[in-house]
């Protein structure tokens, strides 16, 4: 085969330049770090694009005069190179392997612009053979100068690891920020491509586009004609992005489907049941995914089916009663090992995706792996997650499915990490969208802000508003003296959340994990810092709110096992002040968020016992009949004004206001609405005693985050040697 002599020193292809005089490669202009003997790999595919070298002709041109094991340096030359273009062994863009023969680069070449060369000599006849060393004794000067580098002898120096290096992308459009649970961001398993979800142009909430940017072009584009996306991941040969799709916000995000990253039709794979957090797919074809409420883990064929549950009710209540403080969920960030690197198991989250666990799916044994969230693994044979924001690497085998030495840390405040199959770790900076408590009168004008902080709950006296603050969400609880205009930080940790005043607002009620999983506990805010906590662990329980003479505490619970809300309730015993608790509503439907009525005798309530999310009331705490206030289905939670004894709710984007009265029984009004609301007024979050001014957690603009990528993450935390 011919070998003609190239006659230009750089030649393009994609976006690389590879400069053969100076022995560099470069990407788009910058230099991309490549060891000595890849280069010289490079240099003699480009000699000839779109044929076949051979591997014979490989060692001769690389190792002519070294005895080596040239089969395994080929071997070893190929990888370097195919990892310094982000290039796929499976999927190849540049470099191809050609099976028993040998390589060939299918890219096409140009010569770069560079001063036109002096005439030069027609070129010697074609020889009849493949080029050996000996051949070159007669060609052309440039020829030699231009492939030089090919024929320095091998040293035998160990090749230079593999550089780290970082650098960031700014999305299209600002990253559509939503609960942790959903991914955000997903690089291709080759490395080339990296899938993002966006806010849409409107910004409406609940609407996210779908995007896919490619490295080697630097550039994004948007799939189109796919509607709204959520959570993308990827097949596991780079060739489809696979998402929960939903048509408008409204509709929810009932199907799983899937689109060719090269372009074509969007498919269907399945429907879903329920709520779509997040998936992964295995190189067999199968997908694992997290959906459902309550939520589990399914499985399903790339190609299409119906979900099929990856765990029996027995393991699923074996899980539970092995792990008994955990949510009802079962799956969370399903994480399917490769079976190329002997794996047959999946790595899943339980309690709310805080604890790791790892099953063979064949002898269906369980490994416990500790705390952790949002697992993947990483082909340095690494199991990476996230521990709160922060982003840990253990050391795992996918065949033994264990720990095969101690985690490290790997980043800080980190949000939706993933990683490629040649070393590429792709995450954002972890960025929470922050509140701030504002006032609203009674025809929705706004009456000014209060302060940084969410989940504002008024003292009876309206003078004191407890609140959650801090620069992440749960991070911290506050008391906010509004005469004064002073804060004090009343506890903090990893999850502080949901405060409630006691009646003569010298206690403040919280869910806090400090001691497991969440319980209530309750805070002096005298500056004492005694902490009680309520009940012993017997589930994850929330406050709701405390009776107007201080006697009684309601709460909300999930228990092991069962798969729905639960209301008891806490009765202090005024002697001893320790709390027994009873149960308030625990049936077959949701029930949470309890408000006790202004004098005592009632609560409302949500609840689906209707058939959807209504408001309720009953008479405390056994009332056997009920009210249903709210009318439209999707109410939020309800508040009670102490004074006016109106209840006021938002449904349907409306705040409405419902009288009542309790002197002689209980009765009510029709609901009557007062203003709309928007995403951008935030939540509602309490109401003054006379009914007049309403408490709003209003959202803060953030900065839009950028994507950061780190090519070879592992080498920084590679031990020499």
């Amino acid at each position: 085969m011919t070998r003609p002599a190239q006659r230009r020193t750089t030649l393009r292809f994609g976006v690389f330049e590879a400069d053969l005089r100076a022995g560099e490669l470069r990407r788009n202009g910058n230099s991309v770090p490549l060891q000595e003997k890849p280069f010289q790999l490079l240099s003699v595919l480009l000699e000839s694009p779109g044929e076949v070298i051979s591997h014979e002709e490989l060692a001769d041109r690389l190792w002519s005069d070294v005895n080596v094991d040239t089969r395994r340096g080929i071997g070893e030359a190929v990888f370097r190179l195919r990892q310094a273009l982000g290039d796929d062994a499976q999927a190849p863009r540049y470099v191809e392997t050609v099976s028993r023969r040998g390589y060939r680069f299918i890219a096409a070449v140009n010569a770069a612009a560079v001063p036109p060369p002096e005439p030069e000599p027609t070129p010697p006849p074609p020889p009849t053979r493949p080029w050996k060393p000996a051949a070159l004794a007669g060609a052309a000067l440039l020829a030699v100068l231009l492939f030089a580098v090919a024929y320095r002898p091998f040293t035998g120096e160990p090749t230079p690891a593999p550089q780290v290096r970082r650098f960031s992308i700014r999305p299209a459009l600002p990253l559509y920020l939503t609960s942790s649970s959903s991914r955000m961001v997903s690089v291709s398993p080759n490395g080339r491509y990296i899938a993002y979800v966006t806010q849409t142009e409107t910004g409406e909430l609940g609407a996210a586009w779908l995007w896919i940017h490619d490295l080697r072009l630097d550039r994004s584009r948007r799939i189109e004609g796919i509607g709204l996306a959520k959570s993308p991941f990827w097949s596991a040969d780079s060739q489809f992005v696979v998402f929960a799709g939903a048509k408008e916000p409204k509709d929810g995000f009932k199907n799983l489907l899937k689109v060719p990253v090269a372009g074509g039709p969007v498919a269907k794979v399945c429907d879903l049941q329920g709520g779509f957090r997040q998936g992964s797919a295995r190189d067999d074809g199968a997908i694992f995914i997290h959906a459902g409420s309550p939520g589990q883990a399914w499985t399903v064929p790339l190609s299409g089916g119906s979900l099929q549950p990856v765990f029996s009710g027995e393991e699923k209540a074996a899980i539970l009663a092995d792990f008994p403080h955990a949510e009802p969920d079962v799956g969370w960030y399903p994480q399917a090992l490769p079976t190329s690197a002997g794996g047959r198991g999946l790595i899943f989250g339980i309690g709310a995706g805080r604890r790791l666990l790892a099953m063979d799916l064949v002898s269906r044994r369980l490994q416990d792996l500790g705390q952790g969230r949002e697992p993947f693994f990483s082909p340095t044979g690494h199991l990476l997650y996230l521990d709160r924001d922060d982003l840990w690497a253990l050391p795992f085998s996918p065949a033994k499915l264990q720990a095969e030495g101690k985690p490290f840390r790997v980043r800080d405040n980190v949000r939706s990490p993933t990683a490629s199959n040649d070393g590429l770790l792709v995450y954002f900076d972890a960025t929470y969208r922050m509140h701030r408590l504002v006032w609203r009168g009674r025809g929705g004008e706004r009456l000014g802000a209060v302060g940084p902080g969410s989940a504002g709950m008024l003292d009876l006296g309206g003078d004191r508003v407890v609140l959650e603050a801090g620069s992440r969400p749960f991070e911290a609880v506050e008391a906010l003296d509004l005469r004064r205009n002073q804060r004090f930080r009343l506890a903090e940790g990893e999850f502080e959340a949901m405060p409630v005043w006691s009646p003569d607002g010298a206690e403040v009620a919280i869910a806090s994990n400090r001691e497991g999983d969440a319980q209530v506990y309750v805070l002096r805010v005298d500056g004492s810092g005694k902490v009680q906590k309520l009940l012993a662990d017997a589930g994850r329980d929330f406050p709701d709110d405390w009776s107007p003479d201080g006697r009684f505490l309601a709460f909300q619970r999930n228990e092991p096992n069962r798969f729905r809300k639960d209301l008891f309730y806490a009765e202090r015993d005024p002697e001893t002040g320790d709390w027994t608790e009873k149960p308030l509503r625990r049936t077959e439907f949701n029930e949470y968020g309890a408000r006790f009525s202004p004098d005592g005798r009632y609560y409302a309530y949500l609840s689906n016992e209707t058939g959807r999310e209504e408001i309720l009331v009953r008479a405390f705490p056994d009332g056997e009949r009920h009210w249903v206030i709210s009318r439209g289905g999707g109410a939020d939670r309800p508040r009670w004004s102490r004074e006016s004894g109106e209840i006021f709710y938002v449904e349907g984007g409306t705040l409405y206001a419902v009288k009542t009265s309790t002197e002689t029984g209980f009765s009510h009004s029709d609901p009557v609405p007062l203003f709309a609301t928007s995403p951008q007024d935030g939540p509602f979050d309490d109401v003054t005693a006379d009914g007049k001014k309403f408490l709003f957690s209003e959202p803060l603009e953030i900065p839009a985050p950028a994507i950061q990528v780190v090519e070879n993450w592992y080498e920084e935390f590679r031990e020499p040697g």
